[in-house]
């Protein structure tokens, strides 16, 4: 596969969440009606949709959902991680369930990591169990956006990442990381009994 330079390095620094707020061109797509944005997207070139999810995410028309959430399924790796990228940023709880599909099923880890990526700024509990699975995912780009994700649902992930850390040595780092990651009393006592519980295991 023929990568396609800056593009491709950008996107895959947005599935790494490091992505900059607005990476385009000053006038790319700027003045172009969302009508016509949704073509492209439909049936651009592979830049053309990769430009077209980035205006589309930025300009929060909810109208976008369900292309984007159909693109997912594009056979470029880069459009599909344009497509989750956009998808977190319109907040599109409806894409919920296909972005957990992706993050689970995709081949290439950078999509899965864009899925998870998106998956933190939608931050809907739905979403636990498959981002609680993807903390075992061989590439810790996936794990580490996995147990970002997660932190980013807050309260209601708590408990599952406790029980995750007790009981699966793979996912343990990656949920006692999420853990720290919240600003939470909940989740501060949490990794206090976890360290506890660590600790005298290792002292019997």
């Amino acid at each position: 596969m023929i990568l396609r330079g800056t593009i491709w390095v950008t996107l895959l620094m947005a599935a790494a969440g490091c992505w900059p707020e607005r990476t385009e061109p000053a006038t790319a797509l700027r003045d172009v009606p969302t009508d016509q944005r949704l073509q492209r997207l439909r049936h651009g070139d592979a830049d053309q949709r990769i430009q077209a999810a980035r205006a589309l995410g930025n300009a929060g028309d909810q109208r976008a959902v369900e292309p984007l959430t159909a693109t997912l399924r594009a056979s470029d790796p880069a459009v599909r991680i344009a497509a989750a990228r956009a998808l977190g940023r319109l907040q599109a709880h409806q894409a919920v369930g296909a972005l957990v599909a992706t993050l689970q099923n995709d081949a290439e880890p950078h999509v899965r990591a864009a899925a998870a990526l998106g998956l933190r700024m939608i931050g809907d509990p739905l979403a636990i169990p498959g981002l609680l699975a993807a903390l075992g995912d061989g590439h810790p780009i996936v794990a580490r956006e996995a147990g970002d994700a997660l932190a980013a649902v807050g309260r209601p992930a708590v408990e599952p990442l406790s029980q995750t850390a007790r009981h699966d040595a793979t996912r343990r780092p990656w949920a006692v990381r999420a853990l720290r990651q919240m600003d939470d009393l909940v989740a501060r006592r949490a990794v206090e009994e976890l360290t506890d519980e660590h600790d005298k295991e290792h002292t019997q």
